[in-house]
């Protein structure tokens, strides 16, 4: 497998739900979870698939998201400022993100508008609400966020230096397949879009500084995991931390059985130790194109 850091710089702010409310407050998440990544370069895979073949399978998307759900492997991504990869991480000190504390990290990065529907002068009962977001300027710069992306090897091939993607008998560019995406919610009032920096993907052989074997991923004792980790039924693994069960709905396009559209399909990965938690024995996983490791024995 051969594996790419890459890096966006958000055009727009972005809001990432979170399922969160604080009173009227949408609550955001601090970074872009792997899935939010998967549809989006699986709906450009698709579409860049459909400009140039003609005979084009009747549900492109859905075997678009197949096709990089089975190849590709794809991280969080995390914000980056001043250069510096903000992880999310617990100190004696408190809860930081990178080298900021998270009230100074939450005073750089967030912020809210609030909105209602209404007719002139008036606004129904409840319906007033606020979205937090996360800025896509911090410090005068562009904030980007860094992730990582692994494509297997029977599925890529350079060609003068440029790395392509394999998909339907076709060869795309990697950099146009990830160069322009959009993500999270409030995307019709302008939000989550994100172009890729200058000088990337850049291939590497960790992710994070976490060792790669056989295309799995080694955390140390003692190390503060920035991936989701499954918990199987038989789980012995010891840590410290919170845990999510993490659900989401997807976009499908099955017209025949009239569920096609946004949301038509729950999705359930399971319980999960979140980000930040401190793994307290070394282990290995094996992580899917949802950002979700799986461990191995």
């Amino acid at each position: 497998m051969n594996v790419y850091r890459i890096r966006y710089k958000a055009i727009l702010p972005i809001h990432i739900g979170s399922g969160r409310k604080l009173g009227i407050i949408n609550q955001t998440r601090y970074f872009i979870p792997a899935t939010n990544i998967w549809g989006a370069i699986s709906a450009n895979l698709a579409q860049k698939d459909m400009e140039i073949t003609t005979n084009y399978s009747l549900k492109p998307y859905q075997e678009a998201r197949d096709f990089i759900k089975n190849n590709l492997i794809i991280t969080n991504f995390y914000p980056v400022i001043e250069n510096q990869v903000c992880l999310p991480k617990f100190k004696e000190e408190g809860f930081y993100y990178g080298q900021y504390p998270k009230y100074e990290f939450e005073s750089l990065i967030l912020d809210s508008y609030t909105s209602t529907a209404l007719q002139m002068k008036t606004a129904e009962e409840g319906s007033l609400h606020e979205i937090e977001f996360l800025k896509n300027k911090v410090k005068g710069k562009d904030l980007e966020f860094e992730g990582y992306i692994g494509i297997k090897n029977d599925k890529i091939k350079e060609e003068h230096g440029d790395v392509k993607i394999l998909y339907n008998e076709n060869a795309f560019f990697l950099k146009e397949i990830i160069e322009n995406i959009s993500v999270g919610g409030e995307r019709k009032y302008g939000f989550g879009r994100l172009s890729l920096s200058s000088q990337y993907p850049q291939q590497v052989e960790d992710i994070w500084k976490f060792q790669i074997e056989e295309n799995k991923i080694i955390i140390g004792e003692n190390k503060t995991t920035p991936f989701y980790i499954n918990i199987t039924n038989n789980f012995n693994k010891k840590f410290i931390g919170d845990i999510e069960p993490i659900v989401g709905r997807l976009w499908i396009d099955d017209a025949l059985s009239g569920r096609a559209g946004s949301g038509q399909e729950v999705s359930k990965y399971g319980l999960c130790i979140v980000p930040s938690s401190l793994i307290l024995e070394k282990i290995k996983i094996e992580l899917n194109a949802f950002g979700i490791g799986f461990i191995i024995d």
